[in-house]
């Protein structure tokens, strides 16, 4: 009886180290070679115009490459220079082709894609030339088109909100002859975001109890559309 219960005890024993490396080697095998939900994705910036199709195709391909399943497109603008033959600048109908052919590529390359619905902010130094500054006279900030709601510091002071045309705010207070550092911070709509989460594949942020937005409804223009340019009013 006692030989019987330690030959059954052996047999557990050994169906368990079994188990317990088919386990061990598949965990192995998924660590050299992760699913797909486990691989990860990345933000993949746009900087001032810096665009061109064989630089998207190139991305993508080492992206795919290195085992990133994913990417978040964000375009950015912070005094990056020009590194290609002809900066596209955001929302123009280059852009749109440049966009469309990133988005088709990534869909061959079986590779998620989102768009960024964060907040999003310029920020340069503007020269300002004595003959700006006359007694009496008010300078603003005019940020040309913006969707849809922006935030201006100028110099460190916030200026508040520009969330309706004319998208301008008072820099009386805050410029001052010389180097200025000018912060402008854009929040659009999540129009964007809602039509990438109806993408085939995408991995979704937002809900809603209506779905007015399809995987083809038309994006949106988002961020500052400019021009942005420093307005001096004279008061009499």
């Amino acid at each position: 009886m006692k030989s019987l219960l330690s030959f059954r005890l052996l047999g557990i024993l050994l169906l368990l180290s079994v188990c317990l490396l088919g386990q061990e080697n598949r965990l192995q095998q998924d660590f050299k070679n992760p699913p797909k939900s486990a691989r990860p994705r990345v933000w993949w910036h746009w900087m001032n115009g810096n665009i061109s199709r064989q630089g998207i195709k190139l991305d993508l391909e080492w992206m795919h490459r290195v085992g990133i399943a994913g990417y978040q497109n964000f375009d950015a603008a912070l005094q990056t220079p020009q590194v290609v033959e002809k900066r596209l600048a955001y929302m123009t109908p280059e852009w749109k082709d440049a966009f469309k052919y990133a988005i088709t590529t990534g869909d061959q390359l079986g590779m998620e894609m989102a768009i960024a619905g964060s907040p999003g902010w310029s920020e340069t130094t503007v020269q300002a030339p004595p003959e700006w500054f006359r007694e009496g006279s008010r300078l603003w900030i005019d940020l040309g088109d913006v969707k849809n709601l922006a935030e201006v510091t100028v110099n460190g002071k916030d200026l508040g909100q520009a969330w309706h045309a004319p998208y301008r705010v008072d820099a009386t207070s805050a410029l001052k002859p010389g180097a200025n550092d000018i912060k402008i911070r854009v929040v659009n709509a999540w129009v964007n975001r809602m039509v990438g989460d109806e993408q085939p594949g995408a991995t979704k942020f937002t809900f809603a109890d209506v779905k007015p937005y399809k995987a083809n409804s038309p994006l949106l223009p988002s961020g500052l559309l400019g021009p942005v340019t420093v307005v001096r009013e004279d008061v009499p």
